[in-house]
């Protein structure tokens, strides 16, 4: 039975005021493991529309991805083909970029395999791939990745999201390779609920709990939402 996760960011009124004032938009990136080097953040949620009390939920129900649109190169992915994957599964691609999703074959199974959604391009086309999570039946990209000609790449989800309130208007499916404010890393491997809160002065508070990683304005994102295999 897949696993639910939530984390609930509380803020004072005269915090939400302000914050829609200066039209703050609430962002959200979720963190995965990787054997690209070149993958990549994007924006897997944003919310405008928060109040005081704000429920981030999602469960473990994953797809494998692919699109033609090139997001590291500028832009968003806004067209994708995917189809539902786990961990020991393999997802091979196609010359039109459909997904067959398979069991690993016996023979090819490694360390990493069995612990990754295994993503195959089968053909010499290339495509933008990735990892992305169902969320109220739309599948919302959390990484983006080339997926070269004949070749392949691990892909996993890690249960940490990163939170970041920011003026700048970023879409979903967008690559972000750096903080525009300070945002806060939050760790549910242990725990599947977490309750932070956010001020307009005072920024990220979580108890200073170990779960929780605050990240400085302008730092390069991807080590923290992105490791290796």
């Amino acid at each position: 039975m897949a696993s639910n996760y939530k984390v609930i960011v509380n803020m004072s009124g005269d915090t939400v005021a302000k914050a829609k004032a200066l039209g703050f938009k609430l962002y959200g990136f979720k963190s995965i493991k990787s054997s690209s080097a070149a993958a990549q953040p994007v924006v897997w949620f944003k919310d405008e529309d928060y109040l005081q009390t704000n429920t981030i939920e999602w469960s473990e129900q994953y797809q494998a991805f692919t699109s033609l649109t090139d997001p590291i190169g500028g832009g968003s992915i806004s067209s994708l083909t995917s189809a539902n994957a786990d961990l020991g599964q393999e997802a091979d691609v196609d010359q039109f970029g459909n997904i067959n999703v398979k069991n690993g074959s016996p023979g090819l199974v490694t360390d990493n395999s069995a612990q990754a959604i295994t993503l195959v391009n089968t053909s010499a086309v290339p495509f933008t791939a990735g990892l992305a999570s169902v969320q109220d039946g739309v599948s919302k990209a959390m990484c983006a990745m080339p997926l070269y000609g004949n070749t392949s790449n691990f892909i996993a989800p890690v249960e940490k999201i990163t939170l970041m309130f920011a003026g700048e208007n970023l879409n979903t499916g967008a690559v972000v390779s750096r903080t525009y404010a300070q945002s806060l890393q939050i760790d549910l491997t242990a725990s599947n609920t977490r309750t932070v809160a956010f001020d307009i002065n005072l920024s990220w508070s979580w108890g200073n709990e170990a779960w929780g990683t605050l990240i400085p304005r302008s730092e390069d994102l991807q080590p923290f939402i992105i490791s290796p295999f």
